[in-house]
């Protein structure tokens, strides 16, 4: 099989959005078409880039290593959009990011209340040691 024809075109990259719950990268091509790629790399919102393609016979986009900063965009007005919209999902992330997190710490504290029950009851430091200390042993050894 034949691989496609590779070239370099312009594309624009419009910032941040949430897609699925997952940081993305929306782009939008020299033809007009806004694609979006969950990635962690960090680019500037309303830059143009370098980016190598190649159009796949299903009509998808190849990228082919990373974009290359080149420019700013020319028009200011639409970096600013480009920008409120990143900023809104980066606000959205971190929202998501806190809500998981504290998730987590729900289900952590709801799991050693048991725990916390049974050393109550304990009279001494060291029945209370001991219990850390088997706890501690259990913990490493699932790990």
């Amino acid at each position: 099989m034949d691989e496609p024809e590779r070239r370099t075109e312009e594309w624009t990259c419009t910032g941040v959005r949430m897609l699925n719950g997952k940081r993305a990268v929306s782009w939008l091509t020299e033809r007009g078409r806004s694609l979006t790629f969950v990635e962690r790399f960090r680019y500037v919102c309303g830059g143009l880039y370098g980016v190598e393609v190649a159009d796949a016979a299903d009509g998808h986009v190849t990228r082919y290593g990373e974009p290359r900063y080149r420019k700013p965009h020319p028009d200011a007005q639409l970096r600013a959009e480009w920008r409120a919209k990143e900023v809104a999902a980066e606000a959205g992330l971190a929202t998501a990011a806190r809500e998981r997190s504290d998730a987590k710490a729900d289900a952590l504290d709801a799991a050693m209340e048991p725990l916390v029950a049974i050393a109550r009851t304990m009279r001494t430091s060291a029945q209370r040691e001991a219990l850390a200390a088997h706890v501690i042993r259990l913990l490493a050894k699932e790990w």
